[in-house]
């Protein structure tokens, strides 16, 4: 059986293509940010892979009257089977577009979870420079480890992919060791009144 795309995208029949695009947009958006269903994002992705080419949509128009609305067109059996074929090729492009939008939003995610770490260590570690002149260069190579880390982790490159997150993960915890043992000895050395 067909979905009803036009239920899904929350569209009539006559909407064009600037009302799919719109909505599809919309419903993406929020799905995104709601995270509630891969299954949800899959059929507005398979609506809008359908209802946004003017082509295929002359197919599921002739389906939609068929099998949803039971309309008593005559056309063959043939001919359905034929039109669906189509429509599932397009499901199946919309099934890796919903993989591939969910890998990014969690992409987007990491990379702005990273970036507030950096800026957060990085006031940190200035501030702690401008207050005591005497503290070590240690925290700068660990500041170092940590911004390479981070830039590691952001390349979008699906060559390195799992080569960089394996890298920057390593060079972060490497990181944020050197600098926790280094602000142990300052807090140690602060307390003992050496600073």
């Amino acid at each position: 059986m067909i979905d009803n795309y036009y239920e899904i995208l929350e569209l009539t029949p006559k909407s064009d293509d600037y009302k799919i695009a719109f909505h599809y947009k919309k419903l993406c958006k929020k799905q995104l940010v709601s995270s509630e269903s891969k299954e949800q994002l899959y059929k507005i992705n398979c609506a809008f892979e359908v209802l946004g080419n003017e082509n295929i949509r002359q197919y599921y128009v002739i389906l939609y009257r068929v099998l949803i609305l039971h309309n008593t067109t005559k056309i063959s059996s043939q001919t359905i089977d034929k039109y669906l074929s189509i429509i599932d090729l397009y499901e199946l492009k919309a099934k890796k577009k919903t993989d591939k939008m969910i890998e990014d939003n969690k992409c987007k995610f990491y990379t702005n979870v990273s970036r507030s770490l950096i800026v957060l260590y990085l006031i940190a570690t200035l501030k702690l420079y401008s207050t005591y002149p005497k503290f070590t260069l240690t925290p700068l190579a660990a500041f170092a480890y940590i911004i390479i880390g981070a830039i590691l982790l952001v390349v979008q490159n699906q060559d390195l992919h799992s080569f960089s997150n394996f890298m920057g993960i390593f060079l972060l915890s490497i990181g944020i060791i050197i600098q926790t043992v280094s602000f142990r000895k300052f807090t140690i050395d602060l307390m003992s009144n050496k600073i």
